[in-house]
Parts: structure tokens; C-alpha cells; sequence
């Protein structure tokens, strides 16, 4: 193929048969939204929509369970020969008759070159999986936008000559690609003609050659975006209604042409790298193998591409390569593969007992992250196993904010790509080798494929079974198992493609599925068995409370069970609120007269009391608590917390089903206006509702309807919602993280003298702090691995910082006397500077609360505290700075063993100064991780734990 810019115009065909027995693979552009699968077989090239896409959302949950886990809207499908040559297109509706269909045992197969008999033609339709001279590589780019209405895509497939490219043999120059860095890729543009016709109108010079060899080929795929034509008004609105949820609008591609860049002079793993800073461009495609990695520059239109730059391998892992795996099939192919997630590269150092990961970004061809820790015994057994396994591979995905390793056995380490500090390790006992990793559900849960080896007492082997495990990282710490079926386990790697949240699965047959759809598919069904088990609806019945000297309170509402004595436990729990205020209780459980179980709604506040009545005559106690965390400055009678609907439920469990739905009315964001405008469009938007809920013959979704254009029509308040159900009591989770909110809440209204003004006020604020610092209390204590994961997630420490909670975050940080914690393993807060997407780092009155809005120059730090440390260090200055102590004798002592503790201290030293931390920062300076270190970088303290001074005073 001498000549260069050829164009050739390619029929769409059809195949009567199959010659090879199938062989998929799968993979998905960057973003998740498009998918592509190759037949290595056939040679057959299929582009599809993601019709199961799953964006990355961070205020909102996006509802998939009406779609299907199939995807099978194909844009474009063609099939090449030997040479990379398109051979012919195929309609998107097309389908190929399998290699099993076409063949029975009178017919004759043809090869490629020769005539065979029947009886061979089973054997050599296998070929491909017996010959290791060569394996393929498949990615993909994002779509890109040329104009308003055309659009196009990369798919690269290299044939990967294993003996040249991915093993280190002795007779083999050092760098057979040397000579082709420099060197443009041949170039032919393919048109699409005559959708009718089934011949093939190949330019008649290129004629194919049947000997395989190795080279790579890179298509632009030219794509039309139409517009939804001939549709009635129902899909209309279902297309409208999915653009909405998904934020983006839905176009229908067709294909218009493809034009290949190719090279037979260079082979290996191809991998497209996306432009973070611009999604409409493409960053680099590389080339990986045993030599070094290959980037191919292009021009700015995409019409010419070139071998450019060749980048090396950290020495360590070159030697791995060109030593460790000359005698493996498919040389150092597969640790490669390993290496390698999206526009990252993982490179492992092992000295001793310390691992070193070392993260760089192929986008910016430098060093991102790393990780140093010292391994624990566990994995070092792991380790002596893994050497025993050829097979077993390093594993690791990265998020948006964090880490995820596994040596392939099944333990799974989570660590902090900022800092590279540990953040989570969790060994899956279920499960004794991962295949594959991914973050899911916008980074919330972790997808865990494994395999199981269970000796099969029949047959006396090993006997694989394939587990899916989905391990809710920040809501509840808990992991469902399921299993499902799949073929090829050996080809796996292949058969599965991921990407941000996206995991589709190709089977035998080409059918391309979503992984995730099936898995939701099975939690459905046990959801709707455990559902079956809700008993019907309690109907309750209402009366009016009673103040302690006897006397009615209209203010308090019970609501109870016909015929069941109900005797509130508590009757009014906000003692930050001046004058009296609705409230309302429900009973949950109620044994006899021993134990009860009270749900009490406030004006800002949802709180659940115990009490147990035993010989000592027990206390009611705090159970759980939510606050709506209102503004200060917003908080009155019309903001007050509404009940919407509340349902309760028998239940074979200790406590009754319940289901509650809250609101309130806050001012919208950046508007100003006057409470008496804000109470008057709060009473208008009341009325009209109510007006809606007296119309009988209106049905539910049209009253939902017309009280949504109500609400949204709103210009100077936005109605807020929060639903609260059983599994909120029971899922610690959700309990402590609504705790440690309700601190900062509830200090906030301490601190405005107007909202505490006298004895009995402040007695029972600080009876009602010692409840809710017990429950936290209680789980730091039982479970530290899971605050730590709360931590990280909804930055609880910040809530405590405001919350002026100096014993409790002493306690997060040190622990106490009776509380043995391991200084490496059960360290329970890590610091940070990034965010969670889509999460501000500080509220509206966080710094002076009410204070604020009068002081512009205090309004402007909220630019400018970026961290836990920044803000402890404002919001203590001129008061007790205990806060500011613990958290730098705590940053500041673990950074002896890493330099990653003190990512939000290093650059806020002047902020001591200039807060009036002199002493602090002084004896900072003498703390052991500003002394100069002469260890190697791979050196750290193994087992013990270094007990420096408390130059800070901190008693452990």
C-alpha cells in the first residue's frame, strides 16, 4: 500500500457463512457513552451506543431500572481482512450467521488459502486460539464534534506480534522500532455506497495478503447526527423525559465514512488518552510494548498521524519486562495490561516488606501520585502465593479523589490520590482472586468480579465460580454478593470493558449487555421477596399532648394505635428554640410499659428516643437525630419543618416500618428579599397546594404534577425534602453522619446568645450534646476503619470543628487510655484538600454564622479555606485553640513515616503566623518531620511507631 490518500469506495454486504469460530472482544471510549466489539476471528469492527449509559451525577441518583441491560444500537459495523483494508460494511441491523449455524457435518470449509474436509474444519476454525505468535489490542476514543451535525470516533486494533514486541529474545535488536518513530502512517479513506448492494468494490490493486502480520490501524469513523423524525408525541415525551435525567441531548448517528491510518511496522497494547481540560479534543494515542511507549502525534484536524516521541519505562519495571516473562505465551502483554486504566499508569516497587505504587498520567507523561506503606502479614502470604500463580496480576482502578490496588488475591486497598495516604483495606473472603475492579454509582460503590475455587467433590478439580460483589463504600460499609454466569473465564480481561461507572459484558455470541443491569436485575427480585414480607398499614389515630404540670399542649400532637396506651417519653427536645412550637410524636415500638421507642418531629429536627425501663428506673436516651440545617438567620415559624405523609407499617422485626416525608421552605440562593415577602410566598404556595390535595377527581400524578409547577414557580423561596425511613435507624451509617451534622447545628444556635439565654436552656443543650456525641463516640470506638470512610466522604471532621467538639475530635485522633488503637491500622481521619464533585467545602454561615452578611471581609474567606486545618485555624483564633494543637501534633507526628500527612499544613504555616499561632508554629519546626532524613526513599519505619515529644502538649 505505497500510495497515500487513497479513497476507494466499499458496498454494504452480507456473510452466508462463518469461517472461524468467534473469538470477541470489547471495549468503551472514555466517557462511557459509546461502545465497540472485534470479532479477532472474522475480523468484524461493530460501533454502539451505550443505551445504558450511567453518568456521573453528584446531587441527584438517576433511576436505570426501566431500561435494558442489552445494548444493541449499532452506528456503524465493517469488516477488514489481513491488511486492515475494510472489505465490506454492514447494515446496522445486520447480524452474521454464528460459526455453529453455518456449519454441519456434510458441509466444506474453506481456510483462508486451502481446501479442507469437514472432519478438519472444527480444529482449523481454532487456529487463532492455539497460535500465540500474535494477539490483539482494541480501544477507542470519545465521539468528537467536527460541526453542528457531524461527528467522529477512533478505533485502533493492533496485531501484536508477541516474539518482536513483547518478549526480550537474545537475537533481537534492542529496539526494532527505533526506525519507525518518525515515521506517517499510511492513510486510505473509505466511502459507504449502495446500502442495496451485497458486492464488494475494493480499488483493484489491493489485494490481500493471507500471511498475518503484525502492524496497527487506526479508523476515523465519520459519523451524521440526525434529528428524531416521523415520532409520535409518546416517545417524544419519553426521549424529552431520559434528555432531562441524563442532562444531555439525544442524537441519533449514522455512518458516513472511514478513513484507516495504518502501519505494519510497529505493534502493541493501543490506548487513546482524553484531554481532561477540553472534552471536543484528543490528548495522545500511545502504543505500549516491551520497548518503551510510543506516542503518535496527529495534526490539529486529525488528517495525518505519525510515530512521534518514544517515552521509557521507570527502570524497574523495564527490567521486570525484558527479564521476568520471555517464557510466557504472550510475553509481558498481560503485566502490561495490568499497568494501565484509563489515562493512568501503575508501576509497583517492592523492597523488603514495603510496597511503593508509583501512579503517572499518561495525559501528562508524569509522575501523579504515590503510595508507600509497609505491607502487612496477610499480604505478604499472598504475595508467596502469587508468586506461585502466573496469573495472578496487579489490579487497580482511580476515581476522581481516590486509589483502588489489589495484588490480584482478595484484599483491596483504598488510598487518597492526592495524598496517597490508606484509606480503606478489606479482605473478601468470598472470593480468592479478583479479576476486575470499578467504581459505580458515581463513585459511591466499588464492583468487585471475583472467583472463587471450591474443590468439586466429584471431579476432584478446581472448579471456578465467578462472584460480583458490590461494596457500598460511604452509606453503609456492607457488600452484596452475586453471582451470574459467564463464559471464557481465561479471556475475561477481553470480554469485559469499563469505564467510569460503565461495565458491559460481550458474550460467545457478540451480544454486548450491561453487567450492572443484570446485578440490579437479581437485587430487584430479593427486594421484592423482602417487600412481600411489609405488613399492611397501621391506621393511627391523633391526640393532644400534655405539659409536664398536667395542662394541655395543643402545640404537641401523639399520634398512636388504636386502643395502645401511648405516654410520650419526651415532650420538647430543642431547647435552642425561644417560645413554644409545633411538634409532633409517633410511638415505633412499645413493650408493655418497659421499653419504648418515640419518633419526634420538631421545628427543625427528626429525633428518635429510647427508654428501658428497668429496676433503675432508666433514662430516655438518644436513639438517632437529623436537622435540616436551616440558616440561622432563616430559622422561624414559617421555615418550620412539615410532614408531608407518614405510613407505618406491621413488621416482623423489634420496631415498626415507617416512612416519613419531611419539608421546608429556605430562601433561594442569591436572592434578596424580606422575611415578610419570603412568609407571604411560603403561605400562597401552602394555600394553593391544599386547594390541589381537596380535589377529588384529580388523580395522584396530575395533583404531583400541578403542585410541582406551584413549587418551581417560586421566586423567592425553593421548598427542600428529606425522607426517613426505618433503615435509617438501623444502618449506623446514616445515624452517626447525621450526628455529627446535628452538632454543628445545634452549636451554632448556642452560639447566638439570643437562642440560649438562660439555666434550664443550657442545661438541657448539654444533656442533649452528651447524646449525640455518645452515638459517634460509640462508633469510633467499635468500628475506626468506618469513620474513616465517612470522613472521607462527607468530611465529618469539619461538622466537629464547628461544632467546637475538642474532646471528641481528641479522641477520633488519639484515641484514650482505654482504648488500644493500632498507630498504622486503625487511624481513623486522613487529611485532604479536594472535594467530593459537586460538594462546597463551607455553607453559608459556617465561619461567624450569623455574623456574615455584616462583615464583608470575614464573607470573603470563604474563598479561601480550602481545608479542615485553614478552618480550624480561623474559626479558633482568638479563643481556645485546642482544636488547631491536636490536629497539628496529630498531621505532624504521622509524618515521619510520610510526607503525604502534612498536604493541608506545609502551605498554611504563614496562616499561624497570621492568626497569632506563633507558639505553634515554632515548636512545629522541631517536630521530627522537618529534621533532615538520610533513609532511601523506600525506607520507613516497619512495625513500631514512633513516640516523639507533644510539642504540643497532647497527653495520648
Amino acid at each position: 500500500h505505497k500510495d497515500e490518500d487513497q479513497c476507494v469506495n466499499v458496498d454494504y454486504g452480507k456473510d452466508d457463512i462463518t469461517k472461524k469460530e468467534e473469538d470477541y472482544q470489547i471495549t468503551i471510549c472514555q466517557d462511557g457513552k459509546f461502545v465497540a466489539t472485534f470479532d479477532t476471528e472474522n475480523l468484524r469492527i461493530k460501533l454502539l451506543k451505550n443505551t445504558n449509559y450511567r453518568p456521573f451525577k453528584f446531587d441527584e441518583k438517576i433511576n436505570f431500572s426501566n431500561q435494558s441491560d442489552e445494548i444493541d444500537e449499532t452506528i456503524a459495523y465493517f469488516k477488514i481482512n489481513n491488511d486492515f483494508i475494510i472489505e465490506k460494511f454492514y447494515n446496522t441491523d445486520y447480524k452474521p450467521p454464528l460459526f455453529e449455524e453455518t456449519q454441519d457435518d456434510n458441509d466444506i470449509y474453506f481456510s483462508d488459502s486451502d481446501e479442507i474436509t469437514a472432519k478438519d474444519k472444527k480444529n482449523d476454525s481454532k487456529k487463532g486460539e492455539k497460535n500465540d505468535e500474535f494477539k490483539w489490542s482494541f480501544d477507542m476514543s470519545n465521539i468528537y464534534k467536527k460541526n453542528d451535525d457531524e461527528f467522529f470516533v477512533f478505533i485502533a486494533i493492533s496485531r501484536i506480534n508477541i516474539r518482536e514486541d513483547m518478549k526480550n529474545t537474545k537475537e533481537k535488536k534492542k529496539d526494532d522500532n527505533k526506525k519507525h518513530e518518525k515515521e506517517h502512517l499510511s492513510k486510505i479513506s473509505f466511502k459507504c455506497v449502495n446500502k442495496e448492494s451485497v458486492h464488494v468494490n475494493v480499488y483493484e490493486n489491493m489485494k490481500e495478503d493471507n500471511k498475518s502480520k503484525k502492524g496497527t490501524a487506526i479508523y476515523c469513523i465519520e459519523l451524521k447526527s440526525q434529528n428524531r423524525e416521523n415520532e409520535n408525541e409518546v416517545n417524544k415525551k419519553e426521549n424529552e423525559n431520559e434528555e432531562k435525567e441524563n442532562g444531555e441531548k439525544e442524537n441519533i448517528y449514522t455512518l458516513n465514512a472511514v478513513t484507516c491510518y495504518y502501519s505494519n511496522n510497529i505493534s502493541g497494547i493501543c490506548k487513546f488518552v482524553r484531554n481532561s481540560y477540553d472534552d471536543n479534543k484528543l490528548k495522545r494515542f500511545i502504543i505500549l510494548n516491551i520497548h518503551g511507549i510510543y506516542n503518535l502525534e496527529f495534526s490539529n484536524n486529525y488528517g495525518s498521524f505519525k510515530l512521534g516521541e518514544k517515552f521509557e519505562y521507570p527502570q524497574i519495571l523495564k527490567r521486570k519486562l525484558s527479564n521476568w516473562y520471555s517464557d510466557r505465551n504472550d510475553g509481558c502483554m498481560t503485566r502490561l495490561l495490568s499497568c494501565i486504566y484509563d489515562k493512568y499508569f501503575l508501576v509497583t516497587l517492592y523492597k523488603k516488606v514495603i510496597e511503593l505504587l508509583e501512579v503517572y498520567s499518561l495525559e501528562k507523561m508524569e509522575l501523579e501520585t504515590t503510595v508507600k506503606r509497609v505491607k502487612e502479614e496477610e499480604d505478604r502470604l499472598d504475595n508467596f502465593i502469587k508468586k506461585d500463580n502466573n496469573n495472578i496480576y496487579d489490579n487497580f482502578i482511580i476515581s476522581r479523589l481516590h486509589l483502588c490496588y489489589t495484588q490480584g488475591n482478595n484484599i483491596i486497598k483504598l488510598y487518597c490520590m492526592e495524598n496517597g495516604l490508606q484509606v480503606a483495606s478489606k479482605k473478601f473472603d468470598e472470593i480468592e482472586k479478583i479479576h476486575l475492579l470499578e467504581f459505580i454509582d458515581s463513585d459511591e460503590k466499588l464492583l468487585i468480579i471475583g472467583e472463587d475455587f471450591k474443590e468439586d467433590k466429584d471431579s476432584k478439580k478446581d472448579k471456578k465460580k465467578l462472584k460480583f460483589i458490590v461494596w457500598d463504600l460511604y452509606d453503609t460499609g456492607k457488600y452484596e454478593l452475586t453471582e451470574l454466569p459467564m463464559t471464557n473465564l481465561e479471556n475475561i480481561d477481553t470480554r469485559l470493558a469499563k469505564i467510569s461507572g460503565n461495565v458491559l459484558q460481550i458474550d460467545d455470541k457478540g451480544k454486548v449487555s450491561s453487567v450492572l443491569e443484570k446485578i440490579e436485575e437479581v437485587k430487584k427480585k430479593k427486594l421484592y421477596k423482602v417487600n412481600k414480607v411489609v405488613g399492611p398499614r397501621i391506621k393511627l389515630k391523633e391526640d393532644i399532648g400534655k405539659k409536664l404540670n398536667g395542662s394541655s399542649d395543643e402545640k404537641h400532637i401523639i399520634h398512636y394505635i388504636e386502643k395502645i396506651k401511648f405516654e410520650p417519653i419526651v415532650n420538647d427536645k430543642e431547647p435552642w428554640v425561644s417560645g413554644d412550637y409545633e411538634r409532633n410524636s409517633y410511638r415505633l415500638y412499645q413493650h408493655e410499659e418497659i421499653e419504648i421507642l418515640q419518633l419526634i418531629i420538631g421545628r427543625s429536627t427528626v429525633q428518635i428516643w429510647h427508654q428501658i425501663k428497668d429496676s433503675n428506673k432508666g433514662e430516655p436516651f438518644l436513639e438517632y437525630i437529623w436537622t435540616n440545617r436551616i440558616l440561622i438567620n432563616q430559622e422561624r415559624e414559617q421555615t418550620k419543618l412539615r410532614i408531608e405523609k407518614f405510613e407505618m407499617f406491621e413488621s416482623n422485626s423489634k420496631t415498626n416500618d415507617f416512612y416519613l416525608k419531611v419539608y421546608w421552605y429556605e430562601r433561594k440562593d442569591n436572592e434578596e428579599s424580606t422575611k415578610e415577602e419570603e412568609d407571604e410566598e411560603i403561605c400562597h404556595i401552602e394555600d394553593k397546594i391544599e386547594e390541589i390535595n381537596k380535589v377529588n377527581k384529580m388523580d395522584e400524578v396530575e395533583k404531583e404534577k400541578r403542585k410541582q409547577e406551584i413549587i418551581n414557580s417560586a421566586k423567592k423561596v425553593k421548598r427542600c425534602e428529606k425522607v426517613i425511613q426505618q433503615k435509617d435507624i438501623i444502618e449506623k451509617f446514616y445515624a452517626v453522619r447525621h450526628a455529627c451534622k446535628a452538632l454543628e447545628h445545634l452549636n451554632k444556635r448556642y452560639i447566638n446568645k439570643e437562642l440560649v439565654d438562660n439555666y434550664v436552656r443550657v442545661r438541657n443543650y448539654e444533656e442533649m450534646i452528651t447524646y449525640i456525641k455518645h452515638i459517634i463516640w460509640k462508633f469510633v470506638k467499635y468500628e475506626p476503619q468506618n469513620i474513616k470512610l465517612l470522613d472521607v466522604r462527607y468530611n465529618i471532621m469539619k461538622n466537629l470543628i464547628l461544632g467546637d467538639c475538642d474532646d471528641l475530635i481528641k479522641f477520633i485522633l488519639f484515641g484514650d487510655d482505654k482504648t488500644f488503637r493500632n498507630k498504622n491500622k486503625d487511624i481513623v481521619h486522613i487529611p485532604s484538600n479536594k472535594l467530593w464533585l459537586g460538594k462546597k467545602f463551607l455553607r453559608d454561615d459556617d465561619l461567624d454564622f450569623d455574623e456574615v452578611k455584616d462583615n464583608p471581609s470575614i464573607e470573603n474567606k470563604e474563598f479561601e479555606l480550602q481545608n479542615n486545618m485553614e478552618l480550624a485555624m480561623y474559626h479558633c483564633k482568638d479563643k481556645d485553640s485546642t482544636i488547631v494543637a491536636y490536629l497539628l501534633e496529630y498531621y505532624s507526628s504521622h509524618a515521619v513515616n510520610d510526607a503525604g500527612w502534612m498536604c493541608t499544613v506545609s502551605k498554611e504555616i504563614p496562616m499561624l503566623f497570621e492568626y497569632n499561632y506563633d507558639d505553634y508554629a515554632e515548636k512545629l519546626f522541631y517536630k521530627e518531620c522537618f529534621e533532615g532524613q538520610t533513609h532511601d526513599s523506600l525506607e520507613v519505619l516497619e512495625e513500631s511507631y514512633n513516640k516523639n515529644f507533644n510539642a504540643f502538649g497532647i497527653q495520648h
